[in-house]
């Protein structure tokens, strides 16, 4: 938590910190600066600096008493969330195999989604190879496939620029090139 310990707080800042917490049925809502994740930050400052702790981090700790090992952990799924009785200490493999269980991570995406959408991108290839034509990346202009060279790697088996286009970047390259 950054240059500055837990312990070496005062007690108006532990004061201040419990002071921006809105206590309720539910969640304690932290009531100050957040990320651009939505989990809050407490700062002191020390030496013209300024240290920020995350909240419920150093919710946890107060409860503990001590810095807790790993990481900490919502059993709300609530990430402005400093209610010390949601809140617990674990290892990222914890977290992230809540984040699976609650559906709030890709592994947890449903495999029958992820098919479909494999799916249709190979439906609009396949479309695209069929209709016998491209749009050029360079050119932006629809052309036969007939005017794009090979390229294995690519799904539909042709490289992105037509063949002018092509050429013309190559020449490009190699007048830039020093003798």
């Amino acid at each position: 938590m950054g240059q500055l310990a837990v312990s070496d707080l005062t007690t108006q800042e532990i004061a201040r910190f419990q002071s921006r917490i809105q206590h309720g049925p539910g969640c304690w809502i932290w009531d100050g600066e957040v990320n651009r994740h939505g989990y809050g930050y407490f700062a002191v400052y020390r030496n013209r600096r300024r240290v920020r702790f995350l909240s419920h981090r150093l919710a946890l700790t107060l409860k503990l008493g001590r810095e807790p090992n790993g990481v900490t952990r919502h059993t709300c799924d609530n990430p402005p969330c400093c209610r010390d009785d949601h809140l617990l200490e674990g290892s990222r493999s914890e977290n992230n195999l809540d984040a699976v269980a609650r559906g709030r991570h890709p592994g947890a995406w449903p495999q029958a989604a992820h098919a479909a959408r494999v799916e249709r991108a190979r439906n609009r290839i396949a479309a695209r190879i069929a209709s016998g034509v491209k749009r050029c990346a360079r050119c932006k202009i629809v052309k036969p496939l007939r005017e794009f060279g090979p390229y294995r790697k690519a799904a539909d088996g042709c490289q992105s620029y037509c063949r002018s286009c092509m050429n013309a970047y190559s020449r490009s390259r190699s007048e830039r090139r020093p003798a």
